[in-house]
């Protein structure tokens, strides 16, 4: 696609308001922030408020990015390949008429959620092509997809409702019943695994989000999977204070508090690492 081509770039519109597109990326940031470096947290709020004009499509050269998160490019290529992976946006290469080579990127702020891939063809003719052609296959896979979700959604509704106005003699699981395979799925695999043995999944969900707390607290530049180890190594060491009898509080505050000593020991060694890069 050319570069600064209005026309073209209109088509990848991805939201009707900007309310609508700071409600996806606020959703996206509650799921997500955990897993991502603040960088490229900081990254898709820079891109938010360059895709003002045309909702959702931002256009902005790495290296303005970098200066303006005050960072090296290369963090900002690594951001926006992890923005990338999550689905958040979706860039689209340019290229200068006339001068030749590439312009600045194109990024389209995606719909969470939203599986429908935008058109990988950048030449606006070919789009408008496209967009008139119907697969009568598709349509008939649609609506027999249709019929099948209806239908399966019936049936959820029906067991549901069996479930709520059942008799009173039979017994079913309360909260505190719920194994680790209940647990929901921000948790990660890793904790859920070591803490599986002795805890249930609400005890293992309120310790995770003693460890989102100490992870933000802390603002390490690492995502929080490549650091899972402290927080494991803080509920082993619980477990065992436990066991022992020196927990004089609460289980989940002696966690915490181990969790995020242990997080800002990697944080100190990032900051040696990045300390070490300056002088070299």
């Amino acid at each position: 696609m050319e570069t600064a081509n209005y026309a073209a770039m209109k088509q990848y519109q991805s939201f009707n308001a900007i309310e609508e597109m700071n409600t996806s990326i606020r959703e996206f940031l509650y799921n997500y922030s955990h897993e991502i470096p603040k960088s490229a947290v900081e990254c898709i709020k820079v891109l938010s408020r360059y895709a003002c004009k045309i909702i959702g499509v931002a256009w902005i050269k790495i290296d303005t990015l970098a200066t303006i998160l005050s960072v090296s490019r290369s963090t900002v290529e690594r951001a926006l390949r992890l923005l990338k992976k999550h689905g958040i946006i979706q860039s689209i290469p340019t290229f200068r008429k006339g001068k030749g080579g590439n312009g600045c990127n194109v990024y389209i702020i995606k719909k969470l959620h939203d599986l429908k891939e935008l058109p990988s063809n950048d030449v606006p003719n070919e789009v408008g092509k496209m967009k008139g052609r119907t697969s009568i296959t598709n349509l008939d896979n649609s609506k027999a997809d249709s019929v099948k979700l209806q239908s399966e959604t019936e049936s959820i509704k029906a067991t549901l409702s069996r479930r709520i106005n059942k008799p009173n003699n039979v017994n079913e699981p309360s909260l505190n019943d719920l194994d680790n395979s209940f647990t929901p799925g921000n948790v990660q695999n890793e904790f859920i695994q070591a803490t599986k043995p002795f805890l249930n999944a609400i005890d293992t969900f309120k310790l995770w989000s003693r460890v989102l707390i100490a992870y933000r607290k802390v603002s390490l530049e690492k995502p929080l999977y490549e650091v899972i180890d402290c927080a494991i190594s803080a509920f082993k060491q619980s477990v065992f204070a436990k066991k022992v009898g020196r927990i004089k509080s609460t289980f989940e505050g002696y966690f915490y508090t181990i969790c995020y000593a242990n997080l800002v020991v990697e944080k100190r060694r990032e900051c040696k690492h990045l300390l070490y890069d300056f002088l070299k």
